[in-house]
């Protein structure tokens, strides 16, 4: 079943009150992607020095203007020779 990002954390916060844990995938955006700009940076750094393409995963702290609250977020940082991915999480 495919929902969006907002109903699914929607539909998941009733779970985080009895402890249910949940992942969701988001698509990339502009508020995250500038969240991420660090890993980013580092990214671009290492892959200057080594040549080779570098892929890490950040944690962030994130919240859509829908939800409630804050939630641990994971982007995935990628640069190579051919393109910079920008964060998805």
């Amino acid at each position: 079943m495919r929902q969006t990002a907002d109903s699914a954390v929607t539909g998941c916060c009733a779970g985080e009150r009895h402890g249910v844990d949940y992942v969701v995938g988001l698509a990339r955006n502009s508020r995250l992607q500038a969240k991420a700009e660090k890993g980013f940076v580092i990214a671009r750094q290492m892959h200057e020095l080594t040549g080779e393409k570098q892929r890490f995963f950040m944690p962030l702290a994130y919240a859509a203007d829908s939800w409630g609250k804050s939630r641990f977020v994971v982007a995935k940082i990628e640069v190579s020779d051919k393109e910079i991915i920008r964060a998805s999480s």
